[in-house]
């Protein structure tokens, strides 16, 4: 609580500073001094604007691409293979970054096959829908998504790189809302400060606006800096300085490919570093 109040105590030592550089001007009556707090406070608002308003329809798709990855991730860590894999004492699910949505599916994919292969789940009817976690469509819808954030936000990684982990998909999706509650506020700000004249303003719903979007920022920009040093990977010392650890490789990937005789399967394993799976090699290289 203390902690609170010390937090909220500085945010109000901001308008302190404002008023008191108003009150080092020396104003001849109200009416100029009330004309000098307008201005200003349209010029700040104005400038708000750029930002809240002007940003508005790249976070609303943001925010459309985020929750399609929500759900997805959802649908297939709830999926059978993650139950199975789950269940299977033989797996280092810590080798499989959860973050990365395409190297989940094809950590299952595997799984999956390899079951086949064993003769597991042979009594399966559909053995495509078997193996295949997400149709097409999906798969496409989990891709262009991917894409769009990636490209959208600087700070969102999909995958894991030498430094860092593949950025919390439902730590992204919170700091999006945040962005869109940002804008959001910035809207009724702006509606309250174009259309009412200063004498009629609701200024209780103006100190509102304000504190929400002096929290929403200052709480988006710390969750993205403390996420991004959680994913931080660990570095180990060598005696050339301190290079990243690099994540342990899966042994094998398996790829799935249709035979010459009529329809029948056939199931390969592969080197994992070829990415030549049709089911997450096609997304990983824009192919589908």
């Amino acid at each position: 609580m203390q902690s609170c109040w010390i937090f909220f105590h500085h945010l109000l030592f901001l308008p302190r500073i404002w008023g008191r550089c108003y009150g080092a001007i020396k104003f001849n009556d109200m009416n100029q001094f009330g004309l000098a707090v307008e201005i200003c406070g349209q010029v700040l608002n104005s400038l708000g604007a750029i930002f809240g308003l002007g940003l508005l329809p790249s976070r609303l798709g943001n925010f459309k691409s985020i929750l399609i990855m929500a759900g997805y991730s959802i649908k297939i860590r709830s999926s059978r293979a993650a139950f199975l894999l789950k269940a299977n004492p033989s797996t280092d699910l810590k080798k499989i970054d959860k973050n990365d949505l395409l190297e989940v599916l094809s950590a299952y994919y595997e799984f999956k096959i390899e079951r086949l292969e064993a003769g597991i789940d042979q009594d399966e009817i559909n053995i495509e829908d078997q193996v295949m976690i997400l149709n097409e469509i999906e798969l496409f819808r989990v891709k262009k998504a991917i894409e769009a954030l990636t490209r959208r936000l600087s700070w969102y990684k999909s995958q894991p790189s030498e430094t860092h982990h593949a950025f919390p998909i439902f730590g992204a999706l919170f700091i999006i809302i945040l962005s869109l509650i940002n804008s959001i506020a910035n809207c009724v700000l702006c509606y309250f400060m174009w259309t009412y004249s200063a004498s009629k303003r609701p200024i209780i719903a103006i100190l509102i606006c304000g504190a929400i979007l002096v929290l929403t920022g200052i709480s988006s920009a710390a969750l993205v800096g403390f996420l991004n040093i959680k994913t931080k990977k660990k570095a180990i010392k060598t005696q050339g300085g301190i290079i990243p650890k690099q994540k342990e490789e899966d042994e094998d990937i398996v790829e799935k490919y249709k035979g010459d005789e009529g329809n029948s399967k056939k199931y390969i394993i592969m080197p994992k570093d070829e990415r030549a799976t049709n089911l997450v090699g096609s997304l990983r290289t824009g192919k589908h």
